[in-house]
């Protein structure tokens, strides 16, 4: 405790354990750490018998690119048992960790509602497990796991997503590679491998700046997954890593100026701006650098035809899963435009909560983001440590990559990453008594 004009003033650390009440006495245990890391593991790359499948000659879904293999969701459930049972003893402490962010739960409430109006309820139902299934794994990691041991879990979760990568598509080329040559991994398709081969770079990118004992370690990891990224042809991935690379210069500026909002805004709605008006004056050179079309590979038909189905149901939606149920389903209009063509999804995160819950889902999405945002931008400008980036460097990522694809918010370890910024950054942005002087993470285990 601190003195602050003759007023006492309580650290983070003690605010945290009296809101949130820590649940393992010290630092978690050999066991944890393993649980933590298989339960990661599983989230990004699924179940081992789905790295043992062809390619997929199609656009990728929202993990893999091909249907997940049937026993990922009781893997799944059985290691979210597993973890549940280490925090039987403080349940009070998860639910508030929970309610710290009150739009993702509300998010997953949605799904299982929508089990009751959409067309396929068993399979609405079962990934709405899945979604909750995905958000403990974030909940449980705060709640356990120190913010810097949180960043090493995901460091070992990706560094063994490197090493299958590079094995499958050099050892295994039937597996680890598209018909085309490009690099698929363990991913099945480029641009899911793209994406999280994107994330590993972000999160190495941390780990240099937080364990300068590890730095020779993160740039090694950093250089084979760049490889990787280049290799998977992936080019939504290569765009997104050089915009965070831009705004992770902006963040580190303006960390310590009244101007960070304002920087923030700038950087990410700047960049959009500016992407599209280069687009606009450059279509024929832009197409041609990005081996894309004046469609993107048919995204803006899709975007428009995805549009006008959910603006058919604007209320409701179609329910989480509901809509892409093949040719004899709702989207059945949507992929009649180009029959060699079967998307799995609208390319934009967005647009798949328009379509699962109407309005509402629309409005919760835009809300989370421009939360996490101001949250973000608060804890970069009041943490002076590199952890402090996380939140607001991985809200940018994902809003990036919610353009053109599924999103974050999936059966994927993409939305665990962002149940956990939103814990942290709503956790830790609103503690601090005395802004002059932001605890070190060091002494008080904080971001």
């Amino acid at each position: 405790m601190t003195v602050v004009s003759g007023q006492p003033t309580v650290t983070v650390e003690q605010r945290r354990a009296q809101r949130v009440s820590a649940v393992a006495a010290g630092a978690p245990g050999l066991a944890l750490r393993v649980l933590a890391v298989v339960y990661g593991v599983f989230l990004a790359y699924d179940f081992p018998t789905v790295w043992f499948q062809p390619p997929s000659q199609g656009s990728g879904n929202v993990s893999s690119a091909v249907e997940s293999d049937g026993l990922i969701g009781p893997a799944l459930v059985l290691l979210a048992g597993l973890a549940a049972m280490s925090v039987l003893g403080n349940l009070v402490g998860l639910y508030r960790i929970a309610a710290i962010e009150p739009i993702i739960p509300a998010i997953i409430g949605l799904a299982f509602l929508s089990t009751f109006w959409s067309e396929v309820p068993q399979e609405t139902f079962t990934q709405a497990v899945a979604l909750a299934v995905t958000a403990f794994y974030g909940y449980w990691l705060v709640a356990i796991f120190r913010p810097l041991e949180i960043l090493t879990v995901l460091a070992a979760v990706m560094a063994i997503g490197t090493f299958l990568h590079l094995g499958f598509a050099l050892a295994i080329p039937q597996y680890g590679q598209a018909p085309a040559g490009s690099w698929v991994g363990v991913m099945l398709h480029e641009n899911p491998l793209g994406r999280i081969t994107a994330l590993a770079i972000l999160v190495f990118l941390l780990v240099y700046a937080c364990f300068p004992t590890m730095r020779i370690v993160a740039l090694a990891f950093i250089g084979l997954n760049l490889v990787v990224l280049w290799f998977s042809t992936s080019k939504t991935a290569l765009v997104t890593v050089g915009a965070m690379a831009g705004c992770l210069v902006v963040f580190r500026m303006f960390r310590a100026r009244k101007t960070l909002y304002g920087a923030v805004a700038v950087s990410i709605a700047g960049t959009a701006l500016f992407l599209m008006a280069f687009v606009t004056a450059n279509l024929d050179f832009v197409t041609d650098a990005l081996d894309k079309d004046v469609t993107l590979s048919g995204r803006t038909i899709l975007w428009d035809l995805s549009i006008q189905a959910a603006l058919e149901r604007p209320l409701t939606g179609y329910g989480w899963f509901g809509f892409w149920t093949g040719s004899f389903g709702p989207s059945h209009d949507v992929l009649d435009f180009n029959p060699g063509w079967t998307p799995p999804h609208s390319h934009n995160g967005f647009l798949e909560l328009f379509l699962a819950f109407g309005v509402t889902g629309l409005l919760l999405g835009l809300a989370l983001y421009l939360r996490l945002f101001v949250r973000g931008a608060r804890v970069v400008g009041t943490f002076r440590t590199p952890l402090g980036l996380f939140p607001l460097t991985f809200t940018t990522f994902a809003f990036f990559f919610s353009l053109t694809e599924f999103g974050a918010i999936s059966r994927s370890i993409f939305f665990s990453l962002l149940v956990i910024v939103a814990s942290l950054a709503g956790l830790y942005g609103r503690d601090v008594v005395d802004e002059s002087e932001p605890p070190s993470s060091e002494t008080t285990r904080v971001v």
